[in-house]
């Protein structure tokens, strides 16, 4: 009971930055510092103002199939409570850093599931407590925090959903919902049902399959019959991320565009000043 309490105790203490964060800069003086967090945000008026997901910052209002909307949708809850911006914002900060600790949360669960002990996994969840670029998405609109907690849920959930269908079932709308957040989350289509299958768990695979393919199939097809014609750099980049990289980019350009996206994704950025 006293290590556990102290665990806790060590947890508490690593979100206290975080916390400390998000209270000075409630307000979120550093909205739009990284644009994505934006285009959520107004596209989520868009929703609330039953005008359809379109960007309503852009000419002509296009509707949005760059992102998939979950992400947007819950931020409509911001601008039915209190539709005045910035001011609406507080609102924000209110949803956004919760992910913070449920995500932790979830993170510790997936330690001791990946078989470590209990003070290496309290170790790794301090650590993400108190990095940088997690603290600063804790802070704002963008959708990556709330998008790994889900993530990290489905995996979670897909380790148990051998022994159950109905957990199988609950494993594949969690990965939907994770689709619908970033599409990034679609190598769960193969993946989750693979390792179930390895198992000899078909049942569950085949439920999980039938679970998260209709989020799939349903934004594929809105994409689809919603995409702008507009041919313009700015209405591409805004709408068509395929359309607006083959518009502005030539074979021989792809190991440069390689080598610039690898720098995201080892994190060679660092947060903004708040």
């Amino acid at each position: 009971m006293v290590r556990k309490a102290l665990a806790i105790g060590v947890v508490m203490l690593t979100l206290a930055p975080a916390a400390h964060l998000a209270w000075v800069a409630r307000d979120m003086p550093h909205f739009g510092h990284l644009h994505d967090d934006s285009i959520y945000f107004v596209c989520a008026k868009s929703i609330a103002e039953d005008r359809g997901y379109r960007i309503l910052s852009l000419p002509a209002e296009p509707f949005q199939t760059k992102f998939p909307p979950l992400w947007p949708l819950v931020l409509t809850g911001i601008w039915k409570i209190d539709p005045r911006f910035p001011e609406n914002l507080k609102w924000g900060m209110a949803l956004a850093w919760p992910m913070l600790p449920l995500f932790l949360v979830l993170a510790w669960y997936w330690f001791r599931r990946a078989g470590l002990n209990g003070g290496a996994s309290i170790a790794l969840c301090a650590m993400l407590a108190l990095s940088p670029w997690i603290v600063f998405l804790s802070t704002s609109l963008e959708s990556e925090l709330f998008f790994s907690t889900v993530l990290l849920a489905a995996i979670l959930a897909t380790g148990r959903a051998s022994r159950n269908t109905w957990i199988a079932l609950a494993a594949g709308t969690l990965a939907a919902a994770a689709y619908l957040i970033k599409t990034a989350a679609l190598p769960l289509l193969v993946a989750c049902p693979l390792w179930l299958a390895l198992r000899r768990r078909y049942r569950a695979a085949l439920v999980f399959l039938c679970a998260m393919l209709p989020g799939i199939a349903w934004w594929t097809l809105w994409v689809r019959s919603h995409l702008s014609h507009a041919r313009d750099i700015v209405t591409l980049y805004y709408t068509n991320y395929l359309g607006y990289r083959t518009s502005v980019m030539d074979w021989h350009d792809l190991p440069l565009l390689v080598w610039k996206s690898r720098r995201h994704v080892l994190g060679h950025r660092r947060p903004p000043d708040i």
